[in-house]
């Protein structure tokens, strides 16, 4: 698993965010969900991090490289 899906998965649970929640709010497919949390997915495009990002509530950047503004 890479550095950005394990900040996805502890995002996610710090929140109380269910995958299909994350799914329903960020527009992507419950599998694609499935995929990012376990790491089965290793590349991600812009908009999918921000979609992402988005319906995690959390910088873009920071989910994408773990750096901070």
């Amino acid at each position: 698993m890479n550095e950005f899906n394990k900040r996805v998965r502890r995002t996610m649970y710090a929140i109380g965010m269910s995958q299909t929640e994350l799914a329903e709010r960020s527009g992507i497919t419950q599998g694609g969900i499935g995929h990012i949390v376990t790491g089965r997915t290793k590349m991600v495009n812009a908009t999918l991090i921000f979609k992402l990002a988005e319906a995690l509530e959390c910088d873009p950047k920071w989910l994408a490289t773990g750096e901070k503004e």
